[in-house]
């Protein structure tokens, strides 16, 4: 199964770097936004080590945290895609790439480990009968 996501993980990269129009990535900037982009497939792809990674509960919230994956892609790869258009593909410096599209990027990738994060499987037990509190009656008037 590794085998298969790996594989998965780079068809992904590769794909998505042609859906960018295939940039050139010996200039510092296309290679970032490439980068987050492929970095987010593999967060994807990688979903349920993640949950492991941080101890969450991938049974419970796996599906909740599926449509976070995709709204954070789809925050990802348009906020890439619209600065390599505007940019028209030759992004030199990180400096040309403007603030709120790392912006974006970064709460595509924040969507994506969140639920992993703010989840858990531990959940503590409920206390004995002896330590639970005792409620009176109510008075009648």
């Amino acid at each position: 199964m590794l085998i298969i996501k790996l594989v998965l993980a780079i068809f992904g990269g590769y794909v998505s770097w042609l859906l960018y129009g295939s940039p050139d990535t010996s200039l510092i900037g296309n290679l970032l936004i490439w980068g987050c982009t492929f970095f987010h497939i593999w967060i994807i792809i990688f979903n349920k080590e993640i949950f492991g990674l941080f101890g969450g509960d991938v049974f419970t919230y796996g599906m909740v945290n599926i449509g976070f994956n995709l709204s954070g892609f789809v925050f990802t790869f348009i906020s890439g895609l619209i600065v390599l258009v505007r940019f028209d593909g030759k992004i030199d410096s990180i400096e040309m790439i403007p603030s709120f599209i790392w912006g974006l990027i970064l709460i595509g990738i924040f969507l994506s480990v969140l639920i992993p994060i703010l989840s858990t499987r531990y959940v503590d037990p409920l206390p004995s009968r002896d330590d639970r509190r005792d409620f009176e009656p109510p008075r009648s008037n």
